[in-house]
This record gives C-alpha cells, sequence and structure tokens, in this order.
C-alpha cells in the first residue's frame, strides 16, 4: 500500500496448492491420528523426522538451486510440489516445472485410505488403550 508494487497474482497455481496441501494434510493427519493410538512410539518418531522439514521443502532453499543428488531424492517430498506450486502463483516467471500435481494427490489420497482402514479396523483398540 505505501509503494506503488504490481504484483500479479495466477489465482490458478495458488488454488491448486491449496487442494494438494489440503488434500495431503487431511491424508496425513488421518494416517497419523491411526499411527499415533496403535504404536505409542510414533509420536516420537513422527517429531524427530519432521524436524528438518522446512529445509527439505522448499522454503528455504528452492528446488533449481539444489544439488542434482538432492533433488533426485526430494523429488519424492510432496510439501516441495505444494510450495513449487505457490511459489509458480506469486511469481508469474518462475518455472515449476518439477511440479506434479497428480503425485501429490494421490499421496493424500492414498495415505488418507490407508489412514481410513486403519481408524475403521482398530478404533476400538485406540480407544481402549487410552
Amino acid at each position: 500500500m505505501l509503494s506503488d508494487t504490481h504484483v500479479i497474482l495466477e489465482l490458478q497455481p495458488i488454488l491448486l496448492s491449496h487442494l494438494m496441501l489440503m488434500v495431503f494434510s487431511m491424508g496425513i493427519g488421518v494416517l497419523n491420528c491411526a499411527l499415533f493410538g496403535l504404536l505409542p512410539v510414533w509420536e516420537m518418531v513422527w517429531g524427530i523426522t519432521m524436524r528438518p522439514l522446512m529445509l527439505a521443502s522448499g522454503v528455504m532453499f528452492i528446488y533449481e538451486d539444489m544439488p542434482s543428488f538432492a533433488r533426485a531424492i526430494l523429488w519424492y517430498n510432496p510439501l516441495l510440489h505444494v510450495t513449487g506450486e505457490m511459489r509458480k502463483g506469486f511469481y508469474p516467471m518462475y518455472d515449476a516445472s518439477y511440479v506434479a500435481p497428480s503425485f501429490v494427490l494421490l499421496f493424500g489420497l492414498g495415505t488418507l485410505f490407508l489412514g481410513t482402514v486403519l481408524l475403521g479396523r482398530y478404533h476400538r483398540d485406540i480407544l481402549n488403550n487410552d
């Protein structure tokens, strides 16, 4: 508001990144709900493994600036795709050619399915455990 900047937002990549993030988050949340109840140690393991996730998700370092061996591994991080798609919506010249929305959506739906199956099967055991 104070300076005369002309921001060009592309709504489609921004909305797509939000959709990918919602499906992914729902899947991981439901799966973790089941695993936290079934395997008490999973909560500690999850907390430890998720600490470096911000560095590995393209928030601090963009995908193209990472070494090729890191890119080959980090491509399988769904949050990297979400971050890249969101960046594409705010920076029109950013080429996020590595982003695969179908990968993120299938990963999210797969974890949602697995979590739902586990909760459907073991919900009584989880509730009686506590």
